[in-house]
């Protein structure tokens, strides 16, 4: 035992064995989850994550989807029209640079086609206001689309955490979850804009290219073969772009945790004088992700740039091609050149936008991957129901996180309503365990726990939580008011909030503050005390009138005045709720009808105080 305690002083006690392993492991905490490298990783085997996560995104938009397919079909028509345009435009300037008064527009498979140049003006001017009404359209459905792509990603992630079980959530790292919202779904957003991009893209340049094939089949042919060669030139460049953004997200995911867990451990910090330690690890990390970046951001700097000269080059060596024809020809061949130009731009903007998406390709892939996780461990919906709270059972109950020893194997306990039970022992020999089953946040590996004859498992998380009451050893506050606090996202009136306060014997205290049940507390506003702070938490707990009461070392930290506080609301619910307890100190212990402890030793049973 961690103490020794006056018998005289205390119930009797039960001690129940964790037999099969050392005390040390029984309160495992199971490693940081590999989700978050994993995530990272999933897709690298693909040749692309752009490929790979391009699908995956247009699936999470749903019905949204249709907003895709009509930015496409905008794009198509733009991209035409637009086309259409600067071959009319260059065939205008060809004319009147000859000094004639007609323009002749010579596109196969259509007819041959004269018009005057007014003629030519007013539809060039028409087709202007139509591309730019259409790209105002376009503008407005890919703003749609990101503003789509972050609310309903931001909705399915908190959803699926959420509702996943605390088993799964308990394995992620301290900032999992803000982590995510906060880095990871605005460059999901971003990916998003930038499948728009391309998208628009590809359609005008592919229109573009589709026209001067039509005007120059030849000239364009080439335009094309040029194109097809610088690409095979840069892709072994292109290829390196997604092997350095996985690896730049897997460092930046290093410099999140360590930087999360120096804000978490500043006290521990600055009272063991390591923050030059600290700092010169931040710094390590740091600059391995500096490296990585430098090295991802000179390929995407230098790959489009590079790209758009040797595309110039290609249509130097088309016109150079096309001079051997004469002047005539070459004079001919204006109109093509300035689409395949257009052409270019259309690549350099696409360019641009693969490259971009390099980057945020996975952390799209590490999102989604995430989400799927979650998903696969979300907790099953029950339709069972609690009336009266009758003897809630543990009958040869085993449990071992996962790649770890037994924390419990064949626990049998029972607890008839109204007793108040203390869960005492070392450190390490399964007490949170022991509570986070009862409250089913974990289920056995093995055996039941049996509540009025039905087995726990059966029973509907509403009925379950309206059932049970719970005060964690550490008692968090939201930003918000002291009302805001009690009701904890339930309804709740002022009467019931001041009841449940009295309840805790905070009610004194809550009307001594200027603005009473509307007093700002929590993050940034007034802070609590740790006995007020664990006060407000039984408030909390009692708000819904639970059946049972289970509490996690309420007064492990607190000074004498507000343990004598706790113990008396406990002491008033004797008889009437079902009160779990773990605690080490006396006067807490003292209060219970019955004491459990637990322990690696063996199992040995004496008798009951009956509850008064």
């Amino acid at each position: 035992m961690s103490q020794t305690l006056p018998p005289k002083e205390l119930p009797p006690k039960e001690s129940l064995a964790n037999r099969g392993r050392s005390s040390r492991t029984a309160d495992y905490s199971p490693p940081v989850s590999t989700s978050e490298g994993r995530s990272a990783k999933a897709h690298r085997k693909s040749n692309s994550s752009v490929v790979a996560a391009a699908p995956l995104v247009y699936r999470s938009l749903g019905r949204d989807r249709r907003y895709v397919w009509t930015l496409g079909v905008i794009a198509l028509i733009g991209g035409t029209l637009d086309s259409v345009g600067l071959y009319l435009i260059a065939r205008l300037a060809t004319s009147l640079t000859a000094g004639s008064d007609e323009v002749e527009i010579s596109v196969r498979p259509f007819h041959h086609t004269t018009l005057t140049v007014t003629q030519a003006l007013m539809v060039s001017a028409g087709l202007i206001v139509i591309v730019t009404l259409l790209g105002v359209r376009a503008a407005w459905l890919s703003a749609r689309l990101s503003e789509k792509a972050l609310t309903s990603t931001r909705h399915r992630l908190t959803s699926a955490y959420l509702n996943s079980s605390w088993s799964s959530r308990s394995r992620h790292s301290e900032g999992y979850l803000q982590h995510l919202v906060a880095d990871f779904t605005p460059r999901y957003e971003r990916f998003m804009l930038q499948l728009t991009v391309m998208l628009v893209n590809v359609a005008g340049l592919l229109m573009a290219i589709g026209l001067a094939v039509l005007s120059a089949p030849t000239a364009s042919l080439y335009f094309i073969a040029g194109l097809g060669l610088v690409a095979a030139a840069f892709r072994p460049l292109t290829l390196r772009m997604p092997r350095l953004s996985k690896k730049y997200l897997e460092r930046n995911r290093e410099v999140s945790r360590a930087t999360s867990e120096a804000a978490r451990m500043g006290q521990e910090i600055d009272a063991f004088h390591v923050a030059s330690a600290v700092e010169s690890e931040l710094d390590e990390k740091n600059v391995k992700s500096g490296a990585v970046l430098r090295r991802f951001r000179f390929l995407m700097i230098l790959i489009p740039a590079s790209y758009q000269n040797a595309a110039l080059a290609v249509v130097i060596g088309v016109i150079a091609l096309i001079r051997t024809g004469g002047a005539e020809q070459l004079a001919l061949m204006g109109p093509v050149l300035m689409l395949l130009v257009r052409a270019l731009i259309y690549a350099r903007q696409l360019q641009n936008a693969v490259q971009a998406s390099h980057e945020l390709a996975p952390y799209a892939l590490g999102l989604e991957s995430d989400i799927q996780e979650m998903l696969d461990n979300t907790t099953p919906e029950r339709t069972g129901s609690i009336g009266q709270l009758g003897t809630i059972s543990f009958q040869h109950v085993n449990f071992a996180y996962v790649g770890a020893q037994p924390v419990f194997e064949d626990l049998n306990l029972e607890i008839p309503f109204g007793e108040m039970l203390g869960i005492a022992g070392p450190s390490g020999v399964g007490k949170s365990t022991l509570l986070q089953l009862l409250l089913r946040l974990r289920e056995p590996s093995h055996g039941k726990i049996m509540v009025n004859g039905v087995d726990l498992r059966s029973i509907s998380s509403a009925s379950w939580a309206a059932t049970v009451g719970f005060v964690p050893q550490d008692n968090q506050l939201i930003r918000g008011t002291v009302e805001d606090n009690i009701r904890f996202y339930r309804e709740a009136d002022r009467t019931q909030i001041e009841i449940a306060a009295r309840q805790a014997h905070l009610w004194d205290e809550i009307e001594d503050w200027a603005g009473g049940l509307s007093e700002e507390i929590g993050p940034g506003a007034r802070d609590l005390s740790g006995g007020q702070k664990q006060r407000l938490g039984i408030a909390r707990a009692l708000l819904n009138k639970p059946q049972l009461l289970i509490l996690d070392e309420p007064t492990s930290a607190l000074d004498a005045g507000s343990e004598s506080s706790i113990t008396a609301t406990l002491k008033e619910l004797r008889g009437s709720t079902t009160v779990v307890v773990v605690a080490h100190r006396p006067e807490t212990l003292a209060a219970c009808d019955r004491i459990v402890e637990l322990s690696a030793a063996t199992v040995a049973s004496v008798a009951t105080q009956p509850v008064t």
